[in-house]
């Protein structure tokens, strides 16, 4: 089972960025490097969370929470998506940083702060949903999931076979120029996981404009 291949076809494809993109109101193409950028982000901070043993096993809970029984409903999942449970899964996620990487993830898509919050929103079940059915067809379990989504066992740096297919062939242009941009300059050497490195480029952009006390549900304990 190629877990990039499925993750990819199902957040990418056609009916969910249709769905998110008439939930919202932005365009398609914005939705499209939404997702593009906000999904190694949130794999790379689950793999932070799953680096010990507790953290692991909350987030292996959390997982089996959302997959349920049989497959994956995407339709259903985005239809039904409860904002704040979502909003619980985006602050374990990003912690304090939530709201600030709502805003730059806005910057950088052209979408509005209520438009990206919406689609993460709707994104963040669907993801873990797919994932909770990942990890139950797997012996491995959700770390050794997370790290071959990320490549975090290549010695290629930001590599990861997420982002290859996000700057390849597999997505459309609008889901991979983003990633590509927030890459650009940044250095490849780094050990860390190429989440951190979109999330450092990322946030770098607020650094110096943006209060992290600014408004939005988002960074609701």
């Amino acid at each position: 089972m190629n877990y990039t291949q499925e993750l990819i076809g199902t957040l990418l494809g056609g009916d969910t960025v249709g769905t998110l993109s008439k939930a919202s109101g932005a365009k398609q193409s914005q939705v499209e490097s939404l997702i593009g950028a906000a999904l190694p982000l949130m794999l790379e901070s689950m793999q932070k969370n799953a680096s010990t043993k507790k953290g692991e096993a909350a987030l292996t809970q959390a997982l089996s929470d959302h997959a349920g029984s049989g497959g994956v409903d995407a339709a259903s999942i985005l239809s039904g998506a409860d904002d704040e449970d979502s909003a619980k899964i985006l602050g374990h996620l990003f912690g304090d940083d939530a709201n600030k990487t709502v805003s730059a993830l806005s910057k950088k898509t052209g979408t509005t702060k209520s438009q990206t919050a919406s689609i993460l929103l709707k994104l963040a079940p669907l993801l873990l949903a797919l994932l909770g059915q990942q990890n139950q067809n797997s012996s491995g379990g959700i770390g050794s999931i997370l790290g071959s989504l990320l490549g975090g066992n290549s010695g290629s740096g930001v590599g990861g076979s997420i982002l290859s297919a996000l700057l390849g062939n597999e997505t459309s242009d609008a889901a991979g120029s983003l990633v590509g941009s927030l890459l650009g300059g940044g250095s490849s050497s780094s050990g860390g996981g190429l989440g951190g490195t979109l999330l450092s480029a990322l946030l770098g952009t607020e650094s110096s404009g943006s209060s992290s006390s600014s408004g939005g549900s988002l960074g609701g304990s």
